[in-house]
């Protein structure tokens, strides 16, 4: 077990409420309503494989850290219905559900196409909260993780590293969740900062 997959251990905690592996090995954690088959609270999407990797790697430039994580752990994952999504490969755009749970938001939108006003070429944008949109990027020139507003990538929090982000951010949004998934206070904010 890797330092990644150490870090996603806590959503463990969410086993008794439901699991299953889909067709392409996308792990998924609980179920709370066992009549909707595609309404789980926790996606952790099956890692890349090396022709997976390269053609993405041949659209934008991945920092070490993150394609590790997409090859090594998983290729992204969504916690708690956006609470936190981390992006990754898409291999297509199919709207129907089976292929929705099996696949991340893609890495390639925010990073060629939708690219928040202030970002500068070093950042790489890899993750949302569906709070209010907010993005985080791995800026490039010192490793460091951040947060930033949706439209705006100047800075509002950081991490020294995307070990600690990944770690630290689970392990908060697992506390602010009940047991059977739902949140303890849901109409608090789940952004990292108040």
């Amino acid at each position: 077990m890797n330092e990644y997959e150490i870090s996603l251990k806590p959503l463990d905690r969410f086993l008794s409420i439901g699991e299953k592996e889909t067709i392409n090995g996308s792990r998924l954690i609980g179920n709370p309503d066992k009549n909707k088959p595609f309404f789980w609270l926790i996606k952790i999407y099956a890692k890349l494989h090396s022709d997976e990797i390269l053609n993405l790697v041949d659209k934008i430039n991945i920092p070490d850290v993150y394609r590790n994580f997409l090859t090594m752990c998983c290729n992204g994952l969504d916690l708690f219905l956006g609470t936190l999504s981390l992006f990754g490969y898409r291999e297509n755009m199919n709207r129907n559900p089976e292929d929705i749970i099996q696949q991340p938001f893609s890495i390639l939108t925010v990073n060629l196409k939708e690219r928040p006003k202030n970002s500068k070429e070093e950042y790489f944008f890899f993750g949302s909260y569906n709070w209010d949109g907010s993005y985080v990027y791995i800026n490039k020139n010192d490793n460091c993780v951040y947060l930033c507003q949706r439209n705006d990538a100047t800075p509002t929090y950081k991490w020294d590293s995307f070990s600690i982000f990944l770690t630290t951010e689970i392990n908060r949004i697992c506390s602010l969740m009940k047991d059977d998934g739902s949140e303890l206070k849901p109409d608090n904010s789940t952004l990292p900062i108040i």
